[in-house]
Formats: structure tokens, sequence, C-alpha cells
């Protein structure tokens, strides 16, 4: 067992996975922060504070606690090791306002994990407000989605780093409902797809459940498979739906309620029937609970972890051996969701 002293830059890195300082870390984390020095201890090896905390795999945190090195390329770290492929997906609710509250919340994540593409959903934005954000982050290209059938409602964006070679962009799916609130982006690399999406909420009185379950999904799980006939698929986003009772706080009182209704959930097992795509974190947590991604602002659920899991990489089969990690960064506040991080140990997969 050990204790830290950390700098102020590793504290919150630590704290944007939901760890405390005081949260015991094993050796192996710890050797990859530089000013860690460890003391002996007792055997209590892990002093929790009392809440919910990111409950982050050793694996991950000794892996994307290293920043990338200036020296090195995109695809190496500083000493000329290979670097895993890094991916995150965030509802950010309303892009103005988050960069109006933390100018620097996106440009942190790139800091932090060294990230080579970031997904957006939710962003709010009209066409005419692009241009305020296509340079927010410096050494990456940006594609934007945005509603003409609502304003500031809904959108989609992804950036990616500049030097990935993108062979094509397409924006919707061929729903002219989806595709006029701007909600699915897909890019082409030389060797995948990367996707990103936001699902259409069922709404209050699942006034939209028919449209969603009946229309949407069924044209997007169509779309998704012929992407993944072609190459290997990277699918994230809202999506909008709590798998199993597992991926919620309370399933019992949601049971009728939008993203837990059993048509919602139905089309989810469609979409990953027969193992075609995979849930990259139940893949590899499959009994891991009280891990959400999205908490109701109006009823303070997050204090109380009383949240929904909500928020996806699937991958397509193919792409399994390569998965390394995936992630819920929910130390990361600005949002009534919170980024998912999935890790490649491929990273020919983006390149």
């Amino acid at each position: 067992c050990g204790a830290t002293f950390l700098q102020a830059d590793e504290r919150r890195r630590l704290a944007l996975f939901g760890w405390e300082e005081q949260t015991l870390i094993d050796f192996t984390v710890l050797g990859r922060f530089p000013s860690a020095r460890v003391l002996s201890l007792s055997m209590n090896c892990f002093a929790h504070t009392g809440r919910p905390i990111g409950a982050v795999s050793r694996r991950f945190l000794s892996s994307t606690s290293v920043r990338a090195s200036a020296a090195g390329s995109p695809s190496t770290s500083g000493n000329g090791a290979s670097k895993p492929a890094r991916l995150l997906t965030w509802n950010v609710a309303s892009l103005r306002s988050l960069i109006r509250k933390q100018p620097d919340a996106l440009q942190a994540l790139v800091d932090d994990f060294a990230v080579d593409a970031i997904c957006l959903q939710e962003t709010k934005l009209q066409e005419s407000h692009v241009p305020e954000f296509t340079d927010i982050l410096e050494h990456y290209q940006s594609f934007w989605y945005c509603s003409t059938a609502r304003k500031g409602y809904s959108g989609t964006a992804i950036f990616l780093r500049n030097d990935l070679n993108v062979e094509d962009v397409r924006y919707g799916i061929g729903d002219e409902s989806a595709d006029a609130e701007g909600r699915v982006i897909t890019i082409k690399l030389p060797k995948s797809y990367l996707v990103t999406c936001y699902t259409p909420n069922a709404g209050t009185g699942l006034k939209r459940l028919d449209y969603r379950t009946q229309t949407f999904e069924g044209k997007m799980t169509d779309y998704l498979r012929k992407l993944a006939s072609e190459r290997p698929l990277l699918y994230c986003g809202d999506l909008n739906v709590a798998h199993e009772p597992i991926d919620l706080a309370n399933p019992e009182g949601n049971s009728r309620s939008a993203g837990f209704t059993d048509e919602e959930r139905s089309c989810f097992r469609e979409l990953i029937k027969d193992g075609e795509l995979l849930d990259t974190f139940r893949m590899l947590y499959p009994e891991k609970r009280r891990k959400y991604t999205y908490w109701n602002y109006r009823t303070r659920a997050r204090e109380r972890n009383a949240g929904w899991r909500i928020d996806y990489f699937l991958v397509s089969k193919e792409v399994k051996p390569a998965v390394g990690d995936c992630v819920h960064l929910d130390g990361v506040l600005g949002s009534d969701h919170c980024p998912v991080m999935l890790e490649l140990n491929d990273q020919e997969l983006i390149n």
C-alpha cells in the first residue's frame, strides 16, 4: 500500500476519473505520475471519501495517465513506443454553455488524455455559430452537423487530429426528420468508419417513441450494418437507452420512462444481436454496477449517483481484439452527461 503526493495537474487528472487524492491507487499507476512518492501504510489500501467515485481499471489508468510527448509522433509516445488510439464521446448539453463556463474544457481532455478524436452530441449550435468553435482545439480538424428543424436543439460534431486522413464525411442517414436535427456524422477513415449519433429521445409522455422505435432505429441499424460490412466500425454517442436494469439506478420506477421502455431496449438488442456490434463497456465489465453517464440536473441526481448509462462506444466484432478499455470520466463536469473514452490498442484502426 502507499500514499501519494501529487502535483496540481496530476490531482486534476485523477479528478477527471472521479478519484479523490486520498484514494489509493496501485503501484503500477503511481509509477506513471512522476512526482509520486510512496510511503508505507497499513493494509487499508483503499480510502474512500464516502461518495461514489469513478471505478477506473488499473490497466486503463496506467496508460491514460501518460501524456503524449511533444517530441513523439502522433502515433508514438515520447520514448518511441506505439501509443494506443483514444476516442472520446460526450453529450455536452450545449457547447456554447460549456465553453462559457469552462473555456478550456475540451482542451483539457486533449491535454490530459492525448485523444485522437472527440465526438460531441447536443451541441445546440446553428450553422452561423460554428465559426466561433472551429479553432477551439489546436491541431484538430472539425466537422459539424447542426439542426435546421429547431434552433438551439440537437446537433453533433467531431474533432479529429489534423494528421488523420479523412476519405469522406457523411451527414445524416437518409431519414428526413433525424437529418434535419443534425443527429449523425460518419467519418470514413482509411481502415475504419467513425460514427457519432445523438439518438432521438422518446420525450415527455413518450410522444416520439413510435417515431424513434418504428422509423429511426430501423434505419440506423441498417445503416450501421452496411458500414460494418465494408470495414471496421467505431460507433459512439448518446444513444438514449439504458440497455439492462444494471444500467440505471432505479429500473423498477422507470419501466415506462423514455430511455428504458421495452420498445427502446428491444431496438438496442436488435442492434447488437449475434455479436455483430459490441457494447465495449459491458464487454469488459459485465457485472459493474453504479457506473452511469447521465444524471438529471433537476433532481441533483449526480450527488446521489442516481444515474443512467446511456452513452456508449460500440464496435464491430473484428475490433474486439483491439479494445483496451472503455471508461466513464465521471469526474468531468460541465454537462449532465460525462465523457466516455475508448482506448484501442491498434493505432492503425484510425490512421
